[in-house]
């Protein structure tokens, strides 16, 4: 498991959130994940990590983990949610793995109707933000 120091993270949530369709389990494992890719494709394995947490729309939350990393080089954007695909290693250095963090985590977002995505430009870092649905009925 990753470990960053806490000079190197912030996190940004709310006084108040609905209860999630997802359960806790399932939300750790997805952020870890996120926040593993950060920390091992970073070249010092030490990135700046911001994870927000808002609400903008009554039926989702929405995650965000921002990191000060290498990028992702735009092409290889659509391919990283699919079982065994790794970021080519010319832009990454050889990073251990299987290529299944992300597509684990899509996979826990979409069992539950929650979506996912990324924004990421080389040199400037990457952007992950995971949608879960509120859970139904009252709070």
């Amino acid at each position: 498991d990753a470990k960053i120091p806490p000079e190197r993270y912030t996190i940004r949530i709310p006084d108040r959130l609905p209860p999630l369709r997802m359960g806790r389990l399932r939300l750790e494992v997805a952020l870890r994940q996120v926040i593993d890719n950060a920390v091992k494709f970073h070249p010092e394995h030490a990135p700046r990590v911001e994870i927000t947490v808002e609400q903008p729309d009554d039926a989702h939350v929405r995650l965000t983990v921002a990191d000060d990393g290498p990028g992702i080089p735009s092409d290889e954007l659509p391919r990283i949610w699919l079982p065994f695909y790794q970021v080519d290693s010319l832009h990454t250095g050889q990073v251990p793995g299987l290529g299944l963090g992300l597509p684990l985590t899509a996979h826990h977002v979409w069992s539950v109707g929650g979506d996912v995505g990324i924004e990421s430009k080389l040199g400037q870092g990457t952007r992950v933000w995971l949608d879960i649905p509120v859970a139904d009925g009252p709070a």
